[in-house]
């Protein structure tokens, strides 16, 4: 893992060197209507590190809008990501460089935590490689922005790692802080890490019976259980009187911005000459390849090809548009369950299903090296 992780700094700085020059001062937008969200991300970590270390029972009483209580309730509040950007912005007060910092180490984690992922379920090292590689450069995460905060993937592989260990193991004792680092993350990550968990505790309780299922939602539950106490300031209800944005109808708009990108996405995806992200058309045939595994080798599917493709299900239906017109009928996805919600933007989903892409691609690159 020590050599996965120099070889991932050294091909993050080669490819982000820009970025790597300028990390104490400037920030990558990947979309320069966004960049007031960037820098949202870069005062909340700010503040968070700030109020941890001086005052932690008003940290939702932020520097923003006083003397209205609880603003900071009106983002994420990224508590994870203080035990990286903590420690920096307290030795130099740059909360620029702290949040970069941050955001380029979700990008090495990703590959070291997949690449350890994949080892542990038994595939060989160079399938491990790509897979990492593909993992840490997928959906959201090129072009580089900060907003990689909102959704550290590494996470995901993590808690998926620390999860099929337990199993294995019968020792459970990491899952709970594990979990919680993952939950606290962002709410988007603490909603991904439920679907992720759902579906591997499904899985264990049908290969592995119900009383590993059942210890391991048990570990688990309490991260989420301490979150839920934790997002009470969430739940007050904050309102700025006689401001003009507070009157604006937004819900039809908004609807149907987040319907325009979910095409856009799916389209950029699938379209090889639009590809933009996710390593495009390439990944997509190499996992496809791995989809079809089984019936080329005309054996039963594995549990790991298995887990694989039930991420990639759940996290593509999650990620889908709002509804599906079927014969003149708009019929409603999953996704419409936070169509009202803080986690309206659903295409962010598709990080959960990447992680079972990057599982595929793995298996497919694998199967060509024993051939």
């Amino acid at each position: 893992l020590a050599w996965v992780a120099l070889a991932a700094v050294a091909t993050f700085v080669a490819f982000a060197w820009p970025w790597v020059c300028g990390v104490a001062t400037t920030i990558p937008d990947a979309s320069p209507s966004r960049g007031a969200d960037a820098r949202l991300i870069i005062w909340a970590n700010a503040w968070v590190a700030h109020a941890l270390a001086t005052a932690p029972s008003r940290l939702f009483d932020a520097n923003i809008f006083h003397p209205i209580p609880n603003m900071l309730a009106g983002s994420d509040h990224f508590l994870s990501s203080v035990l990286l950007t903590g420690p920096i912005y307290a030795l130099t007060g740059n909360p620029v460089l702290a949040t970069n910092v941050a955001a380029m180490s979700t990008y090495v984690l990703a590959a070291v935590m997949a690449y350890a992922l994949v080892r542990t379920l038994g595939l060989p090292w160079y399938a491990a490689g790509v897979a990492g590689a593909a993992f840490a450069l997928g959906p959201f995460e090129v072009p580089a922005d900060v907003h990689v905060l909102q959704y550290p993937i590494w996470m995901l592989a993590l808690v998926l790692l620390v999860a099929i260990r337990a199993t294995r193991t019968a020792r459970y004792r990491w899952v709970f802080p594990v979990v919680t680092c993952a939950v606290f993350a962002s709410y988007y990550l603490a909603a991904m890490t439920a679907a992720l968990l759902a579906c591997e505790v499904g899985l264990v309780a049908a290969t592995r019976g119900r009383s590993a299922a059942t210890r391991l939602a048990v570990w688990a539950a309490p991260g989420f259980a301490l979150l839920t106490v934790c997002s009470f300031p969430y739940l007050e209800r904050v309102s700025i009187a006689g401001h003009p944005i507070a009157a604006q109808p937004v819900a039809n708009e908004r609807f149907g911005f987040f319907v325009a990108a979910a095409d856009w996405f799916w389209g950029s995806l699938l379209n090889p000459w639009r590809v933009r992200r996710a390593l495009g058309w390439a990944l997509l045939l190499f996992g496809g390849a791995g989809l079809a595994l089984p019936l080329v080798r005309r054996r039963p599917p594995t549990v790991r090809w298995i887990r694989w493709v039930l991420l990639v299900v759940v996290g593509s239906a999650l990620a889908a548009p709002y509804s599906q017109t079927v014969g003149g009928v708009d019929l409603p996805m999953p996704s419409t369950l936070f169509a009202d919600t803080p986690l309206r933007a659903q295409t962010r989903w598709i990080l959960v299903a990447h992680l079972g892409v990057a599982g595929l691609v793995a298996e497919s690159t694998a199967a060509v090296g024993s051939w």
